[in-house]
């Protein structure tokens, strides 16, 4: 009685030591790659993704609108190289225009199916310089922005003549003076006033003066903070001639800049006559904090605002993807380390300036992942998962990260080797117990295959998916189960039911 009672519980028992702390697994279960081999599939995901849609553009379509017009804008989608680029499906984004007044308001478009661009209006209510920045609402596209001058409403209304009603007498007393007396014969009114005293001109007086004279202003209209460091994505530098009579320039005007680092296109920039925007593409090969600075103009102008701006050039990142063959094949107990990494336009692996949210998801809920997200912080370069399958079939693995196209990947998961180990051993373990406890060999083999099936099962559900254990998840272990669940027979179906509630 003291050993059928012990061989009740010694799967249990035995269950516990193969689960082990949760804190001692290891991820080292596939052995070292070629960087060749790990860089094959990368990079053909680079290629791919390199020529579909990757960024948004918007430009405006007249470039000085004046309140209340109609204002005409383009947004296109573009590819790695700024070419426009395609989808077989919608692309919804959001428009956000934001006045000089701080107001901003955003509109939705669509660009339909197999088109790259799309146009659409919005009303100018504020003279000044509005900002616009185009973003999709699924994240999948790198964002864009340029800018737009509006100027005043034209003045419509005709200037009033005044009327010779009033004569005006200067005397040159110093006492109290005429100022005006009625023409009409009708009215004798006299009006009298003390001198006006001359007043001090304001400290200000040279800087309204100054403000209200046209001034160039220089300013970064990208509509994104980073630029990918690849020598084709690029900084809008744009130096607008800012009238306050909402004039352009009357001659062509020279615009000299200075950078510390990249190439600019276009040196010096030219305003042409009649214009009053002159746009320079900035680029860079080397991920860096570069300046640039309005050095002169010809004519001379002041410059409204600040003389130099920064931008940044970041690691040119133009995706996150799995260093490995698809399909990735697994077995019903296996628990599988899945590495993300961040690619560049070679498929090199390449770290990230910030943080980074990598989400995993799975299309079949019975892979299970841990964690299905991971923070991937600055000068990091990958993200992690484990995969858990607890039913045999095909799963697709969706990777993604805000701003680019997501990755997927095919998951295919098999049973039939532990199904096979299962049986061998519930028949070790049936044979085993027809020898303690005698009985028929045929129905102890019967009983013994039930019990390391139903063993397995409970642990597949109910152990594995919560410990990484490298000595839980392989095939010895279920081998070892099996005999066990053979072993224990009928014990373990009472056991399982008891459990979970079935009697």
């Amino acid at each position: 009685m003291f050993a059928l009672k012990h061989c009740a519980y010694s799967p249990w028992i035995l269950l516990c030591v193969l689960w082990g702390s949760p804190a001692a697994y290891t991820a080292a279960r596939a052995p070292w790659s070629t960087q060749a081999q790990v860089n094959a599939p990368l990079r053909e995901q680079a290629l791919r993704g390199a020529q579909r849609p990757m960024k948004l553009d918007v430009r405006p379509l007249a470039q000085a609108p004046r309140v209340g017009d109609k204002t005409a804008v383009e947004v296109t989608m573009l590819d790695a190289a700024n070419q426009p680029a395609s989808w077989n499906r919608p692309c919804q984004v959001e428009v956000t225009v934001t006045g000089p007044s701080g107001h901003s308001q955003t509109y939705p478009v669509t660009v339909a199916p197999h088109q790259s661009s799309v146009q659409f209006t919005f009303d100018a209510k504020e003279p000044g310089l509005h900002r616009l920045k185009v973003r999709e609402t699924d994240g999948t596209l790198l964002s864009g922005g340029n800018s737009v001058f509006v100027r005043p409403a034209g003045n419509t209304q005709k200037k009033k003549t005044i009327k010779p009603t009033a004569f005006r007498y200067l005397l040159p007393v110093r006492g109290p003076h005429l100022l005006t007396v009625s023409a009409r014969p009708q009215e004798q009114l006299v009006s009298f006033a003390t001198p006006p005293v001359p007043a001090q001109e304001p400290s200000g007086a040279q800087s309204a003066a100054a403000s209200s004279s046209p001034a160039l202003l220089l300013t970064n209209s990208s509509g994104k903070d980073e630029i990918l460091a690849d020598g084709k994505d690029f900084a809008r530098i744009q130096v607008y001639y800012m009238d306050p009579q909402g004039g352009a320039a009357s001659s062509d005007i020279r615009v000299w800049l200075t950078w510390s680092n990249g190439t600019l296109d276009s040196q010096p920039l030219v305003i042409k006559k009649g214009a009053i925007v002159a746009e320079a593409h900035w680029t860079s090969l080397s991920p860096v904090d570069a300046t640039i600075s309005l050095v002169s103009s010809a004519p001379k102008y002041p410059v409204d605002g600040k003389t130099d701006l920064t931008v940044s050039f970041v690691p040119a990142i133009y995706g996150i993807g799995v260093p490995g063959s698809s399909p990735l094949k697994l077995s019903l107990i296996d628990c599988e380390p899945v590495f993300a990494q961040f690619f560049d336009a070679e498929g090199r692996v390449v770290q990230t300036n910030k943080l980074r949210q990598v989400t995993f998801i799975s299309s079949n809920p019975s892979l299970h992942l841990d964690p299905p997200s991971q923070d991937v912080p600055a000068n990091g370069y990958a993200a992690s998962t484990f995969l858990v399958p607890t039913w045999s079939g095909m799963a697709n693995l969706d990777i993604w990260t805000p701003g680019y196209a997501h990755q997927t990947i095919v998951v295919q998961v098999s049973m039939w080797l532990v199904l096979l180990l299962c049986l061998s051993g519930g028949i070790v373990g049936g044979i085993a117990a027809w020898d303690a406890l005698k009985g028929a060999i045929a129905g102890r083999i019967f009983v013994g295959i039930l019990g390391a099936i139903v063993l397995v099962w409970i642990s597949v559900y109910a152990v594995l998916p919560r410990t990484h254990s490298i000595i839980a998840h392989n095939m010895v272990s279920v081998f070892v189960l099996s005999i066990i669940g053979g072993f224990g027979g009928t014990r373990v179906l009472d056991f399982a039911g008891k459990k979970f509630g079935y009697f």
